[in-house]
């Protein structure tokens, strides 16, 4: 397990080297143009335009109904004059995963309607036919939050030939513009551009090293690695709070795991370094899922599960550390065979990936959480030893909870 081949000629020239470093400052310019671009987006205008209740749903879309009362029933009724009065009750939904603000929700009645008395939860203004509703400046109501929605509602007089039911259906338009919240790593393009600057700082590393290799071999060359190394390890930890310095302690964790394992010296330093990548491909990963302090949901999860296969692609090229990308794509599966992403079992998973696995589940206890504080030593140890054999690889297990009780995980 060479963390790189010392045979490896020194190139004629740098020309490998100025063209990853060209790779990497184009990542970082196109990083920063597309950041640029979803903040200009945020000014932009949407405007939705809906014809009564309808099935049809847009990105954001409008119900409305009659309120009733206690007893089921209606609440609408006719005046002297045959007007017909209800309360009716408009729900403005935002299907969409970012925040929409500074709306307004425009109504096109037919001739004759109006308005009686203030809506609650915002204010309107009539002018003909038209009723522009705007929400009140509160936390409430003045911005819609991703698969969110809020109400309004007023009392509303028809002419007697339009009844509240038809209004409803046949009688209204609405038309609701505003703008939305987008967060850069919410772009595509953002995240495009992360992958692309990663790989960049990867291409430098390597050729850095190739070319180096023969005045830079030993220690200067690992000291250069390991800066990249944690300049990508600390990329991926800041878009997690409640994760800052995991992919660090997990690299600890591993070395110590394989010192006792009896790993040679360069072989800790190995799985030192697949530590601190192993959740790479959380960068392709949004920020609402991996910081979301309530249970995600099933899509939700699919999704957060493939972080390991994205880190094997981001990593596909990268050959420097032995065993890296099988640490990262493999270090969710379980001794049982119940993991993911492949359900490989016992020993069928590399020895790397078991190490990782155990690290990582110690650390993810340790250390405070979203949804949860960090669980005492002897709750973890009753956990490693209950999953051993399960979730775990039974002689690891037992070196890490060797290591705890000697306090050698203790590293913060």
């Amino acid at each position: 397990m060479k963390f790189f081949d010392s045979q490896r000629k020194r190139p004629k020239d740098n020309r490998g080297l100025m063209g990853s470093l060209v790779f990497f400052v184009i990542g970082i310019i196109g990083m920063t143009l597309s950041c640029i671009s979803v903040f200009n987006e945020n000014k932009e205008v949407h405007c939705y335009t809906q014809n009564g209740n309808t099935e049809e749903r847009t990105e954001i879309f409008i119900e409305a109904e009659i309120q009733k009362n206690e007893n089921g029933e209606l609440k609408l009724w006719q005046e002297e004059s045959q007007y017909w009065g209800a309360v009716y009750e408009f729900y403005v939904y935002n299907d969409t995963l970012h925040n929409f603000y500074d709306y307004t929700l425009e109504l096109t009645v037919p001739e004759g309607c109006y308005i009686d008395g203030d809506p609650w939860n915002g204010k309107f203004e009539q002018e003909g036919t038209t009723i522009k509703i705007t929400p009140l400046a509160d936390f409430m109501t003045d911005h819609i939050l991703p698969d969110d929605k809020v109400k309004f509602g007023f009392v509303f007089y028809t002419p007697p030939e339009v009844t509240p039911e038809t209004f409803l259906e046949e009688n209204i338009t609405y038309e609701i513009s505003g703008r939305y919240s987008r967060k850069p790593f919410d772009s595509p393009l953002v995240i495009f551009f992360i992958v692309w600057t990663i790989c960049g700082i990867l291409a430098c590393m390597a050729f850095s090293f190739s070319y180096r290799s023969i005045a830079f071999e030993g220690k200067k060359a690992e000291e250069k690695i390991d800066k990249y190394i944690k300049l990508c390890a600390n990329f991926i930890d800041v878009r997690d709070e409640y994760t800052k310095r995991h992919s660090s302690h997990v690299a600890e964790y591993s070395r110590l795991i394989a010192q006792k394992l009896g790993f040679s010296e360069q072989e800790q330093k190995n799985i030192y370094y697949v530590g601190m990548l192993h959740d790479v491909g959380k960068v392709m990963i949004s920020r609402e899922i991996l910081c979301k302090p309530s249970a995600l949901t099933k899509s939700e999860w699919n999704e957060m599960k493939k972080h390991t296969t994205y880190g094997a692609e981001v990593l596909q090229d990268f050959n420097d550390i032995s065993n890296i990308r099988a640490g990262v794509l493999y270090h969710h599966e379980r001794y049982d065979g119940k993991g993911y992403m492949f359900g490989l079992s016992g020993e069928d998973i590399p020895l790397v990936a078991r190490i990782i696995c155990v690290a990582d589940s110690y650390d993810a206890m340790a250390t405070d959480r979203a949804y949860r504080a960090h669980l005492p030593d002897e709750v973890i140890i009753s956990e490693l030893e209950k999953n051993s054999g399960t979730q775990f690889d039974p002689k690891i297990a037992e070196i890490a909870i060797e290591l705890i009780k000697d306090g050698a995980f203790n590293i913060s």
